[in-house]
């Protein structure tokens, strides 16, 4: 049974090899299309156990507040130059606030050929688009206004009653006298408050507020403006969100997705990214950094996705010379390679169609079936070369191999396949994608 099985495989191979050949290549080129689909999830909740208290508590505040968490752009300058960097950060909100993305809203109504031509782009008759924009809301400054209105009404009590015996009189000098006696009980007398680096940064502030009010009155020449805005500094903070020492400044960004749209997710953090690299070209000498989960789940996925994939390919050209040097032949060897390549693509392509996204465990799969498959490429070698060696012909060589190494190949590949999805049933998410990912 064995035997005729191994047999017919082989006059059928012999037989059917260009059409085996360009079946295979038409399948590799359909499933290198949907290789593009498969994303990357490196949340350590996607990878746990669904049962598990805490991942279900994160599940909960993940459903009830749908809302990705706030985007931090932050603008550095060790220049200090005030001008240029709210010149980027204004650009940079600009920027960021009109980005948005295109979805086909009718997907459901085409048959697969029609989904494939969309996916690559091209034209198909009765699509319709759907506009998603990324950015809810942009904050760049302080809501000055809204400071103005609803300031008081924020404080405890006994800040409303310092408040109110630091402004107690207008009077320039009695004026700066209460604001030092105010900074001193809230800063020297209490010394609990510049403990932390919160307080420390706040009694910095506070001082340079002062400092710059006392600067515009001395340097006054009739232009009221620098007095304006030094007061509003001193009532109501700085009007950017900067750092003590003026170094830096911060922009919020509110993203319009949530947490659970994946998809858009990363394309949210892939056009931010982008942008910031554009504008921080325009700006030599800046420092344009961004992080949220967007941002990081996009460089998590390129960096994860770059190193296995320099990973795989450093595998694979080792193993390309190991096999080389060892049979005395390039041409074998390479096909076997080239084999184990193509069933790469193949595993991509359906882990793209089922499960779609990867963890940061089951994305080195890739590494895992190089090392096991050209095991089973190499009995195969093997057994054409003493095909060969024993006076057969190609084709008589290819039933010879079949029927020499076939058995033991197929039963190591069932009984590795076997051991690799008992992870199916372990519950644990991560361990289960890389179980189904490699058997």
């Amino acid at each position: 049974m064995r035997e005729k099985f191994f047999d017919s495989l082989g006059n059928f191979i012999n037989k059917r090899s260009k059409v085996i050949i360009v079946s295979t290549i038409i399948i590799t080129m359909v499933m290198l299309g949907f290789t593009g689909n498969l994303g990357m999830k490196n949340q350590f909740s996607d990878m746990m156990p669904e049962g598990i208290p805490e991942v279900k508590e994160f599940v909960t505040i993940s459903e009830n507040f749908p809302n990705a968490s706030t985007l931090m752009i932050i603008v550095d300058d060790s220049t200090k130059n005030k001008k240029r960097m709210i010149e980027c950060v204004n650009e940079i909100a600009q920027e960021v606030r009109d980005l948005y993305t295109t979805t086909v809203s009718n997907r459901e109504e085409f048959g697969f050929i029609d989904r494939v031509k969309i996916k690559f782009g091209t034209d198909v008759e009765g699509v319709t688009y759907d506009t998603l924009r990324l950015v809810k809301r942009v904050d760049k400054t302080v809501d000055r206004e809204y400071m103005r209105n609803h300031a008081f009404m924020m404080q405890k009590n006994k800040d409303l009653n310092s408040t109110m015996d630091m402004f107690s009189s207008l009077n320039l000098i009695e004026l700066l006298e209460n604001i030092n006696n105010n900074f001193e009980k809230e800063y020297v007398d209490d010394s609990e408050n510049t403990a932390s680096l919160d307080g420390k940064n706040q009694a910095i502030s506070s001082l340079d507020g002062v400092y710059k009010f006392v600067e515009s009155i001395a340097t006054y020449r009739g232009d009221s403006t620098q007095v304006v805005e030094a007061v509003e500094n001193l009532l109501l903070g700085s009007e950017y969100f900067k750092s003590p020492d003026n170094s830096l400044i911060m922009i919020q960004v509110q993203p319009n997705v949530g947490s659970d749209d994946w998809d858009n997710l990363l394309i949210l953090g892939e056009k931010v990214y982008n942008v910031l690299e554009d504008i921080e070209a325009k700006y030599p000498g800046l420092v344009i950094t961004g992080s949220g989960v967007a941002i990081m789940g996009y460089e998590e996925m390129e960096s994860t996705e770059s190193d296995m994939g320099y990973s795989s390919l450093i595998a694979l050209a080792i193993i390309l010379v190991l096999l080389v040097g060892s049979f005395g032949t390039f041409k074998n060897p390479l096909f076997s390679v080239i084999t184990l390549i193509v069933a790469l693509i193949w595993v991509t392509g359906i882990l793209a169609i089922t499960v779609q996204y990867l963890n940061m465990m089951s994305a080195a799969f890739g590494i895992i079936l190089i090392g096991l498959g050209i095991d089973f490429g190499i009995h195969y070698i093997s057994g054409f070369r003493d095909g060969l060696e024993s006076g057969h012909d190609v084709k008589g060589s290819i039933k010879y191999m079949y029927q020499r190494v076939g058995s033991g190949v197929l039963t190591g590949g069932l009984t590795t396949t076997a051991v690799f999805a008992a992870l199916l049933f372990t519950g644990f998410d991560a361990m289960t994608q890389m179980g189904f990912a490699v058997a």
